[in-house]
Order: C-alpha cells, then structure tokens, then sequence
C-alpha cells in the first residue's frame, strides 16, 4: 500500500477491514504491508542512478524520494520507532524496510544500528 497515514491511509486499512468483514471474512486474517524508507533515499537514488546510467530525476521518481514514507532523515532512533510504532496502530502487520546508503560498508552500518537503536523499542 502508498499513501501517508495522515492522508487517509489508516482509513483506507479500516475501511477494507469493515468490508471484509461485511463480506463474511475475519477482518483479522488480512494482511497489510508498507515500505518505509529509513534515511535520505536520495543520497542511495544518486549512486544508483549513476551506476546504471539513469537520469536522476527519473530514478527519483520511481524510488520515491522525498515521499511521506520516509522516516528517520535526521538519523534519530526515536522517530524511526515512532513512524513505525504508527503504522501498527494503523493496522499493519508487515513493514519493508529500505535504507539509505552509497557503499556497501555503509549499508550494513545503517542495518547494525537498526538493529540495536531501533528494534528493541518495536514490537
């Protein structure tokens, strides 16, 4: 799903929950999944961009960049447990998470410290 919780997409979780189970469905059996890009998706959009020989703009546009999925620009492990704890209310039961990043080495540094700042404040 797309959108930003604050632009109706928490209703839009509650509403086919309501329809499912008008249709005779348990509501609780469906599955609700969302990307959240955590850091600046531009800085990685660039290096992609570069490397398979695509105009920035365009990479930008398909990536997504600047959208309201984004969480934890500033680097704070308290905002990116908070979007996150957000989306829970809201009713859904999977994340895929995408990280920032320009080397390799950087994408596992931005992993390892998801991994000890982030997850144990999450369910």
């Amino acid at each position: 799903m797309g959108g930003d919780l604050t632009d109706g997409l928490r209703a839009t979780v509650d509403g086919l929950k309501e329809r499912a189970a008008e249709a005779g469905r348990d509501p609780d059996t469906l599955q609700f999944r969302y990307t959240l890009s955590i850091g600046e998706p531009e800085t990685a959009l660039r290096s992609i961009s570069h490397s398979i020989r695509v105009d920035e703009p365009a990479v930008a546009r398909l990536g997504g960049a600047g959208s309201p999925s984004l969480a934890g620009s500033s680097g704070s492990a308290d905002e990116v447990a908070e979007t996150i704890s957000r989306f829970d209310e809201a009713g859904f039961t999977e994340l895929c998470l995408s990280f920032a990043w320009e080397t390799p080495e950087q994408y596992l540094e931005r992993i390892e410290w998801f991994a000890s700042s982030v997850m144990p404040y999450v369910r």
